[in-house]
């Protein structure tokens, strides 16, 4: 954000996100289908929206006479079929969504796993402390 020629620096914000992959109640939290369906969203879609703030940097507001906020995509990942795996052994069929060429995923392994709290760096942020690590191999 630039604010008459001065950037500010966002101190703090917050998200809600929608995920149609996933059953509501699980993450899909009401407020998050309220802003899909306020902005006129895909629901078919992921969304991530995001509301931050930018202190003035000043002890008076400043009169606004230029304001530019700037936005840069982050780099993604093209969305493929998704599938579901219980034990080792387990394969999934799949085509690459931009060459088209089949490939097979087959689970080697697959564990519940868990990271101290503390392992982060940082006090600032609750982590996830429980995941599940699945290592594969994809043929060809």
């Amino acid at each position: 954000m630039k604010l008459n020629e001065k950037i500010l620096q966002t101190t703090h914000g917050c998200a809600v996100s929608f995920n149609p992959c996933l059953p509501d109640g699980v993450i899909n939290e009401l407020e998050a289908k309220w802003a899909i369906d306020h902005y006129g969203l895909d629901s078919t879609y992921g969304w991530v929206i995001c509301r931050d703030v930018f202190p003035w940097g000043t002890k008076h507001h400043p009169e606004i006479n230029k304001l530019f906020l700037t936005m840069e995509q982050q780099p993604g990942q093209v969305p493929g079929s998704h599938f579901k795996v219980h034990a080792p052994g387990d394969s999934f069929m799949f085509s690459h969504p931009v060459s088209g060429i089949t490939h097979t995923l087959t689970v080697q392994e697959i564990e519940q796993q868990t990271v101290p709290q503390n392992s982060f760096g940082s006090d600032r942020w609750i982590y996830p402390t429980h995941y599940i690590a699945m290592s594969y191999t994809l043929t060809p």
